[in-house]
């Protein structure tokens, strides 16, 4: 029997993601549209929990565009209890 040499794979190159600038939901037009990672990163909420949420129908309201769910601004801050007017001035 002969060996065979064992071939090996090129090692991946580490993935670089752009980090997403974090929102700033006091200057968004309230009816601006945020996917549910920029609500994760206004409100420090994990992916999963705005996830479950959604399922049981608690935390922002969510908005289906085009079949995805998305956040208006207006609805995030309302359930944050914050209103526009007192986000600017903090």
């Amino acid at each position: 029997m002969t060996d065979q040499a064992q071939v090996r794979k090129p090692a991946r190159r580490p993935r670089t993601h752009k980090p997403r600038p974090l929102p700033n939901l006091t200057i968004l037009p309230p009816h601006a549209a945020l996917d549910r990672q920029q609500v994760c990163a206004a409100t420090g909420f994990a992916l999963q929990t705005l996830k479950a949420w959604a399922a049981q129908g608690r935390g922002p309201r969510v908005t289906r565009i085009e079949g995805r769910p998305r956040y208006l601004v207006c609805d995030v801050l309302a359930w944050m209890g914050v209103t526009r007017d007192a986000a600017k001035s903090a």
